[in-house]
């Protein structure tokens, strides 16, 4: 089982807890737990950003604010789904007579 101890992104297994997260930075947490071989997955949220646990070390997974929702594993390739944010794309116009151009997508 996962959850929240405060701001720390927690993992419970036999009723021991594993902190997963300092909680510094607030709001951490985690979405779905993944067991494959006895490797644990934890997909989540860590200081705002997307992360990725892997048997307690965890990954950014991006750079921008979002989270991890769900982890799978098959053949032998991990699969993350989730969310973050990117720059909004803006539309710019070049000149009289030319379509406009989308940049940022």
């Amino acid at each position: 089982m996962a959850g929240r101890d405060g701001n720390r992104a927690v993992l419970w297994k036999n009723g021991v807890a594993t902190y997963l997260s300092s909680g510094s930075a607030g709001g951490d947490k985690p979405n779905s737990v993944f067991v494959k071989d006895g490797t644990v997955y934890v997909a989540g949220k860590e200081a705002g950003k997307p992360r990725l646990w892997v048997d307690g070390t965890g990954y950014y997974l991006s750079d921008s604010a979002g989270e991890a929702l769900s982890v799978s594993v098959a053949n032998g390739n991990v699969y993350v789904g989730g969310k973050h944010r990117i720059k909004a794309p803006s539309l710019n116009h070049p000149g009289d007579g030319e379509q406009p151009v989308m940049s940022g997508v």
